[in-house]
């Protein structure tokens, strides 16, 4: 398991911002205290879908997904973008890997597929739970319906004001996940 300080290091490594793209500043006291997602970074990020190639290559042309993870793109399929939203293959970065998913499970040392809805939903993967981090603005969710959630492996809250959820935050076990499955909070996942 990474610890706190180990996991911002890999955080400032990889470039991460919750936007799954650039680079952002994370903060944590030796205390542990929650990694703040609010960086300078979120205030410039596009929040519209970008399925635009970020090279000319696609699968028909010879698509070269190492050129595109050079070039600081996503593979979204068989295509570089530089954004994960609106990606066909999953709305979720992996900035280890540099590849746009439906969650973090092929994502190493980042299991927690977190969401920030501030514009489009945004999701990006993260060492810690994401109730951990700082800034994310949980999306709605209505009638308590995680299949109006944005990710795959986040519940609904129901209730009043119903927010989504990722799975292993507090108060998520034992409840539907959006994939259908049902959510196992100690583990963080849908089983």
């Amino acid at each position: 398991m990474v610890g706190v300080l180990g996991a911002i290091a890999s955080i400032e490594a990889c470039g991460l911002d919750i936007g799954g793209s650039g680079t952002a500043s994370v903060e944590a006291g030796a205390d542990g205290a929650p990694i703040d997602a609010t960086a300078d970074a979120i205030v410039g990020v596009d929040a519209t879908p970008d399925s635009t190639p970020a090279d000319a290559a696609d699968a028909d042309s010879g698509f070269d997904p190492a050129a595109c993870i050079a070039g600081g793109g996503f593979v979204c399929g068989s295509t570089c973008v530089t954004s994960c939203v609106g990606c066909s293959a999953g709305n979720v970065a992996c900035n280890a890997t540099r590849v746009c998913g439906p969650d973090c499970a092929a994502c190493p040392t980042f299991p927690y597929a977190c969401f920030d809805c501030t514009g489009a939903p945004r999701g990006i993967c993260y060492p810690m739970k994401c109730d951990a981090v700082m800034g994310l603005v949980d999306c709605a969710c209505t009638g308590g319906d995680a299949g109006a959630c944005p990710g795959a492996t986040q519940i609904c809250t129901g209730g009043g004001n119903p927010q989504c959820k990722t799975c292993g935050s507090g108060g998520t076990d034992n409840k539907q996940c959006g994939n259908g499955r049902t959510c196992k909070e100690s583990t963080a996942t849908c089983m």
